[in-house]
């Protein structure tokens, strides 16, 4: 008995295909190594270099398929070269449990779990139908596979994608309770258990078919012959802020006049499609869509190779992305220059240099520098010639270098003004210290035209003894702290600042097992836990503060913290105050993946409603001010919440 018909297809272009759309331009290439004479189709990830494959031998996908007559299809994966462009050689997944007639198929990391459809009856299935199935990698192999709960012997059930961030699969159905065809139906793995299989109804699914669903940033794509597209099967993508309420067509060059059926994303800027269209090697083909840069990730920096402090002629490096892919290889010319052109804003690097003596490795560095020669940032490689670097959007030459050994997380800045009657009347260049306990100078600032000081960085402390010159008129101190104004008197050029009560304050170590002193109302902002523009992602640069934050919470067992993130004002509240929820989630999961244990940990979505830098008028801030506004602060409280 012949089935519905199954296509195994998507879309792009044969060759490369520039294509523009809202001023953005996108490249479309042949996977080279992917594709055979036959049928190919990507339909998922094993890992973030290794794609799941779907083929067929010479039967026509697109034409009367029966699933329970031909045994043609099995899966296969394959690694990635140097980019996502070039594949080495496909090697099939053919497991002693199940046999030549599988897929598609997905991957859960997460449990070791593949889940594929066939129409082979596993283990107590039974039927002419398509099946799910799950088969699980143990330790010494593979499991026999089992058909998911929610699978009747009344429909098809094929095209699973599995979604680590939901713990959702969402696939395809001609199940009871649909619009007609085949539609998309998303179920939840909860406490080891499938939910009750949903339809996600007529903003999506339509009397046509819908088929080969995946999901990227919780957004859903698909594709669909339901009229009105560019010809046979369409690519849609449907959005998870709108509870998937409602779906657009994806613009050329995703979608063509030929079948294009299935989007995998590999990052956040590349993805896998497959497509019947001319130009291919045969069949349904596999492509690769590469978005360019946005002006939000451009820049005009470039680098300088270091030996030492001498500048390195003759160095090559190699940059890779987040993904494996080799994105830039460049030679240091004279003076040690070399283009970055390359590399991207907001996303984390690693590099490699050769072209050095390996004893040497260790005291490389790349110099970031601006057009001016300013330098804006130093990465340090490794003793095995490695680093890792991440260029964020506000740095520029009136940021100071940032090294990761050199503060703590737990630092506070305290702000004054010298005078004598009324603030103002003491004028620039007058001395202020602060001293240990010991008598012993810890910082010193200056004051500027109004008697103004600043003391950045300063470790937290029960209480500061300030130190003025012999010769100061100064009479008073007008200090802010926490937002709170008080004014200490001065008496024989010395002044005291109480800042917190012993019985109050939370006394911990900090990372240089420095002895410091805490108040409850502290909220320390973590400098580095930025954000890209709509993005939740952690970067390089926060983990490393996070990584500080462990270590922090590691030698102090008997505190908890609140992290608190902060969006920009771009975007609506209700949207701001969901994206800034995930934010300080995926914070706290960190931890949590760290060995940190949850009832430690709470986090506040706090959207758009403490914005450091006014941004009601969006045009008048620069993006740096925005990736300001889009921070993590957090606080300390004794004992586990």
């Amino acid at each position: 008995m012949t089935k519905t018909k199954w296509i195994i297809c998507w879309v792009l272009t044969c060759c490369t295909w520039v294509c523009t759309l809202a001023q953005t331009e996108y490249t479309c290439s042949l996977a080279y190594g992917l594709n055979t004479e036959h049928d190919d189709m990507a339909t998922g990830m094993l890992n973030p270099t290794t794609v799941l494959i779907t083929s067929n031998g010479v039967q026509d996908l697109i034409n009367d398929y029966a699933w329970n007559k031909n045994k043609l299809f099995h899966m296969s994966s394959a690694t990635m070269r140097n980019d996502f462009a070039d594949w080495n050689a496909p090697t099939p997944l053919w497991y002693k449990h199940i046999n030549k007639d599988e897929g598609p198929g997905t991957y859960s990391a997460k449990d070791s779990t593949l889940y594929f459809c066939s129409a082979v009856n596993y283990g107590k299935a039974k039927g002419g139908f398509i099946k799910l199935y799950a088969l699980k990698k143990l330790p010494n192999g593979w499991s026999t596979p089992e058909i998911l709960p929610f699978c009747d012997s009344k429909a098809d059930y094929a095209h699973p994608f599995y979604d680590a961030a939901q713990d959702m699969l969402v696939f395809s159905s001609n199940r009871e309770g649909g619009l007609g065809g085949l539609d998309i139906w998303i179920t939840y793995l909860r406490n080891g258990q499938w939910t009750e299989p949903l339809n996600l109804g007529n903003g999506v699914n339509t009397t046509s078919n819908e088929v080969f669903p995946s999901v990227h940033e919780e957004d859903i794509y698909y594709a669909s012959n339901q009229s009105g597209g560019m010809g046979g099967f369409d690519l849609y993508k449907s959005l998870r802020k709108f509870q998937w309420k409602s779906s657009m067509a994806l613009p050329v060059p995703f979608n063509s006049v030929s079948d294009d059926m299935a989007v995998v994303f590999v990052s956040s800027d590349k993805c896998l499609v497959s497509s019947n269209r001319p130009g291919g090697l045969g069949g349904d083909d596999i492509y690769v869509l590469q978005s360019p840069k946005t002006a939000l990730e451009e820049h005009h920096f470039v680098g300088r190779v270091m030996v030492q402090q001498q500048s390195l002629e003759g160095a090559t490096l190699v940059f890779k992305n987040k993904s494996g892919e080799v994105v830039h290889t460049a030679n240091s010319k004279a003076q040690g220059l070399l283009s970055i052109e390359p590399i991207r804003l907001n996303q984390p690097y690693t590099v490699q240099i050769s072209g050095v003596e390996r004893s040497k490795w260790a005291v490389c560095s790349l110099q970031i520098e601006d057009q001016n020669g300013n330098v804006i940032r130093v990465f340090r490689f490794n003793a095995d010639g490695f680093l890792e670097m991440e260029l964020l959007p506000f740095q520029h030459r009136d940021v100071a270098l940032w090294e990761f050994e050199d503060s703590s997380l737990l630092t506070i800045d305290l702000e004054g003004q010298l005078f004598e009657q009324t603030p103002g009347d003491v004028g620039q260049g007058e001395p202020i210290m602060i001293l240990d306990e010991n008598g012993t100078p810890v910082a010193i600032a200056y004051t500027n035209a109004n008697g103004k000081f600043k003391f950045t960085d300063m470790e937290p402390q029960l209480s500061y003894n300030f130190v003025l010159a012999e010769e100061s008129k100064a009479r008073q101190i007008l200090l802010t702290d926490k937002g709170q104004k008080i004014v200490l008197p001065v008496l024989n050029a010395e002044a005291t600042y109480h800042r917190v009560n012993r019985d109050e304050a939370i006394a911990l170590r900090n990372e240089f097992d420095q002895l410091i002193y805490v108040s409850p109302k502290d909220i320390f902002v973590i400098n580095r836990i930025y954000y890209g523009y709509k993005s939740a992602e952690l970067t390089q640069e926060a983990k490393r503060q996070l990584d500080q934050l462990h270590l922090l919470m590691s030698k102090n067992p008997d505190f908890s913290v609140d992290l608190y993130s902060h969006t920009d004002s771009r975007g609506s509240d209700v949207y701001n105050l969901r994206l800034s929820n995930i934010r300080a989630q995926s914070a706290i999961n960190y931890l949590i993946g760290k060995g940190i244990v949850a009832h430690r940990l709470v986090a506040h979505g706090m959207g758009e409603t403490q914005l450091i830098i006014d941004c009601a008028d969006e045009s008048t801030c620069t993006e740096p001010e925005h990736s300001i506004n889009r921070r993590t602060e957090i606080r300390l409280s004794k004992g586990a919440q």
